[in-house]
C-alpha cells in the first residue's frame, strides 16, 4: 500500500466504529488491558524487558525509540510494549489503545517501512501514522457522541 499524505480520519472513524463492534464494547471505561488479552496480542511491560536484557528503564526507552510504548509485528502476531513506569494509569490506557489503534489501522501490515524501526521513517510519514492513531485512541476511549452529553462540572463551577 503506498503510504499516505495525510491522517485518514474518515478511515480512523471506521475502524473505531469496527473496533466497537468487534470487540463487542457496550459499556465503559474501556480496559485496553483486556482488549489486548482477549486479542492473544503479546504484552510486555518496560520493566520486564529492563530485566531481560539486563538494562535500564532508560536504555529501553532509546532502544524503542518511545517513552511510552511500541507495538512489533512478526509476520503473525503483534506485541506491545509499554512503559510501566509512568505512574499515571490514564496516561498508559491511552497508550495501550494507541498501540492497539496501530493494530487496527494496520499501519504494521500494510505500510512497509513500519517494519522498520521509526528513525528509518521521515518525520511527516511518522506524524501522519501517530494522528491516525491518536485520534483513534481519543475517539474509542472518549467518544465525542457520547462526552457531549457529560454533565461535566469544572472547578470554576
Amino acid at each position: 500500500m503506498k503510504f499516505p499524505k495525510k491522517a485518514r480520519y474518515t478511515k480512523v472513524m471506521q475502524k473505531v466504529s469496527y473496533f466497537f463492534a468487534n470487540e463487542n464494547i457496550s459499556d465503559f471505561p474501556i480496559d485496553p488491558f483486556k482488549i489486548i488479552k482477549r486479542n492473544k496480542w503479546g504484552l510486555i511491560s518496560y520493566s520486564e524487558l529492563a530485566e531481560i536484557h539486563e538494562m535500564s528503564i532508560p536504555e529501553i526507552i532509546e532502544a524503542f525509540q518511545s517513552k511510552d510504548g511500541y507495538t512489533i509485528y512478526d509476520g503473525i502476531n503483534h506485541t506491545i510494549a509499554y512503559n510501566d513506569t509512568i505512574m499515571i494509569p490514564e496516561r498508559i490506557r491511552f497508550t495501550l489503545m494507541h498501540e492497539i489503534g496501530h493494530i487496527y489501522m494496520n499501519h504494521l501490515v500494510e505500510l512497509e517501512e513500519t517494519i522498520l524501526r521509526r528513525s528509518k521513517m521521515t518525520e511527516s510519514k511518522y506524524r501522519v501514522l501517530e494522528n491516525e492513531v491518536n485520534s483513534f485512541a481519543r475517539n474509542v476511549l472518549a467518544p465525542a457522541v457520547l462526552v457531549k452529553h457529560l454533565d461535566i462540572k469544572t472547578e470554576a463551577e
